[in-house]
């Protein structure tokens, strides 16, 4: 967050993360080339944080007609959550599903994704003076030690049919936050679960519970322990170190949650 602050107010140039339209041509030419009788389905990263659905879809003009046929790209609206978009549409296309019907499952999921953050004070500092956190003005009223949760969760986020725009400001929307204790962190973990659970319906239930963490593995297995406990999973959660923007908006210690909401298997 100091590196993106330092970039925001002292612009050089434009940089992104995102592959250049070469660069995400080579993978996309390769899994057409070795799979020749099956269409690409790219889930890509919201248009609102990344230039990747731009760069991919610019990658896409690049192939032949022929071969623009056969590849569809989703901007998901999301930054991190449509990993689980991406894993609902692999178990759809084991099943033998057709690209249609993939894409509206990918929708279906798309409409119930929610995330949450848990974060310190330093980092939420740096957020608010980053201009990520309106509620928080620029973080001058952030107290040492207390936590926050931020993003897109039950039973606060019920934009309905969703938005980019929606999920944009929303993406970092303060929840809720507790002051210094030893325990502030977990409590404040615990208080999320507990709304999300008063929030669902008797025949709903979560999906793909996912727990990325920064170097503490321990806290995140905490996280799941207590998810197991109190929420009706139908999946085993899965828990993994954050990869890229989700590293790059959490600290030591701090987590983020992503997860899906299902109707119930009869």
């Amino acid at each position: 967050t100091s590196l993106a602050n330092y970039k925001r107010h002292n612009p050089a140039k434009i940089g992104t993360a995102a592959p250049l339209p070469p660069q995400a041509l080579i993978p996309m030419r390769k899994a057409l080339m070795e799979h020749p009788d099956k269409h690409l389905l790219v889930i890509d990263l919201g248009s609102a944080y990344s230039a990747q659905h731009r760069n991919v879809t610019g990658a896409k003009k690049l192939l032949s007609e022929e071969l623009q046929k056969r590849v569809t790209i989703i901007d998901s609206g999301y930054l991190g959550p449509n990993s689980l978009q991406a894993l609902e549409a692999l178990r759809c296309a084991e099943a033998g599903m057709e690209v249609d019907e993939i894409i509206k499952r990918i929708e279906y999921v798309g409409a119930r994704l929610y995330h949450c953050f848990f974060l310190g004070s330093p980092t939420v500092k740096a957020l608010a003076k980053w201009g990520r956190v309106p509620a928080l003005g620029d973080g001058s009223g952030v107290q040492d030690g207390q936590f926050f949760s931020m993003g897109c969760s039950l039973p606060e986020y019920t934009e309905t049919p969703r938005t980019v725009k929606g999920k944009a400001m929303n993406f970092m929307g303060l929840l809720d936050q507790v002051d210094s204790s030893p325990t502030a962190q977990m409590d404040l973990v615990k208080m999320r679960i507990q709304k999300i659970k008063d929030a669902l319906k008797p025949n709903q239930e979560i999906r793909d519970f996912r727990v990325m963490y920064n170097l503490r593995a321990d806290v995140a297995a905490e996280v799941v322990k207590m998810a197991k406990e109190m929420l009706p999973l139908r999946d085993e959660p899965y828990v993994g170190e954050g990869t890229l923007a989700s590293v790059f908006l959490i600290s030591y210690k701090e987590v983020i949650f992503y997860y899906w909401i299902d109707e119930k298997e009869e």
